[in-house]
Parts: structure tokens; C-alpha cells; sequence
């Protein structure tokens, strides 16, 4: 099962930041009476700091848009080297007798569908074999600087491969990290929140309404 994540009690991220911010303005001008019924100080200047924070941290649409950019040059490359893998297999197919690792390694079944760790073990083969048998590839036009270029393909897409499995990884730590970081600050401006509108419940109901989180 995935992670669930807080959800901003609801609102959007800029509601609840422009919430919050409304909530320390009416606190802060309030304070000298809310102080009496527990809205501290040093609690509004909590919630100010976690909302400043929270603004300029990157967001999910942000590190979302960054990984479909990871993945639409990831799988560019693979196209590269499909087209590459291709050509290989036009001018190898009488060099490698069937059956052997070699011709496994490079005919053995085609890459365009398979998942992409089966991918990047198959293209690892590819180059181990080309680079073991350039002497025979050599007269077929796969010569020494031909696998070089194809192995530098590979290291590429390679690189892209590890950059997209990074990012993953940092995306569900940096998402889970907001999450909390949001339902931490979302709690305090609750408590504030609450507070204000029971204290100026009877007093002040325009002011008690300034403290609403959800309208």
C-alpha cells in the first residue's frame, strides 16, 4: 500500500499558505488578549517560521515536471539505441553462429518491449560482446571506434537510466518530508485558529470569522 500523504486540511497549497499567513496576522494584532488563553508568543513565531519554510521549499508539480523531464530523455536515448542495436544486428548476422553467448547476447530476443532492468542487462551484454569480438565485427563494419560510439550510447542512457531512479527515490523521501512538515504546521494553525474563533466568539463576530481555516 502507498503512502498517504497530508493534503493541507483540504485546501490548496496556496490557500493554506495564504490562510496561514491571514491566521498570524489576526493572532499577531490579537496577541496581547490571546496570550491570556494560551496563543504564545514563541507559538505564533513557530507557525510564521513553518510557513516561510514551506513557501520556499520545492513543491510536487515542481519535482513531478523534473522527473517526466528525466524520463522523456530516458526514453529518447532508448530509442537511439534501439535504432543503433538494429543496425548492429544487420551487419552481425552472419558473424555470430547461433546458440553461442555471443549471438544470444545481441539477438537473443528483442528489446523494445521488455522491462527497463531487463533492458539495461541486455544492452550491458551487447557491449561486453562487441567489445570481446571486434577482431571478428571488424571486417563487417563494426570496427573498434563503432563499438566505442555504441558503448558510449550505452553509458548515456545508462547515466539517464541511474539519474531517473535517484530522483524517484529523493521524490518519495522530498514528498513525504513536505507531508509532514505541512501537517506539523497545519496543527499549530489549527490550535491558533480555534482559539481565536472561541475567544471572539460573543466579542467580535467579524473577528472571530478572520480565524476560520475552511470556508
Amino acid at each position: 500500500m502507498g503512502k498517504t500523504y497530508f493534503r493541507n486540511g483540504g485546501l490548496s497549497f496556496r490557500e493554506f499558505i495564504n490562510r496561514s499567513k491571514n491566521v498570524c496576522a489576526s493572532a499577531e494584532r490579537d496577541l496581547s488578549e490571546l496570550e491570556r488563553v494560551g496563543v504564545k508568543p514563541e507559538l505564533l513565531s513557530r507557525l510564521k517560521v513553518m510557513v516561510t519554510e514551506l513557501e520556499t521549499e520545492t513543491t510536487f508539480a515542481l519535482d513531478s515536471a523534473e522527473g517526466k523531464v528525466l524520463t522523456a530523455k530516458r526514453n529518447e536515448k532508448k530509442l537511439v539505441l534501439l535504432d543503433e542495436i538494429d543496425l548492429l544486428k544487420q551487419q552481425l548476422c552472419y558473424v555470430f553462429a547461433k546458440g553461442t553467448d555471443n549471438y544470444d547476447a545481441i539477438f537473443g530476443k528483442s528489446l523494445s518491449k521488455v522491462k527497463l532492468n531487463e533492458f539495461v542487462d541486455s544492452i550491458k551484454n551487447i557491449v561486453e560482446a562487441l567489445e570481446r569480438n571486434v577482431a571478428l565485427t571488424t571486417e563487417y563494419g563494426v570496427d573498434e571506434e563503432r563499438v566505442n560510439y555504441f558503448a558510449s550510447l550505452v553509458l548515456n542512457y545508462l547515466m539517464l537510466f541511474e539519474n531517473k531512479l535517484l530522483h524517484k527515490h529523493d521524490f518519495k523521501l522530498s514528498a513525504s518530508n513536505r507531508s509532514s512538515k505541512r501537517e506539523d504546521a497545519y496543527e499549530l494553525l489549527s490550535y491558533i485558529a480555534r482559539i481565536g474563533k472561541a475567544y471572539w466568539k460573543r466579542k467580535d463576530a467579524a473577528r472571530a470569522a478572520q480565524y476560520r481555516i475552511n470556508f
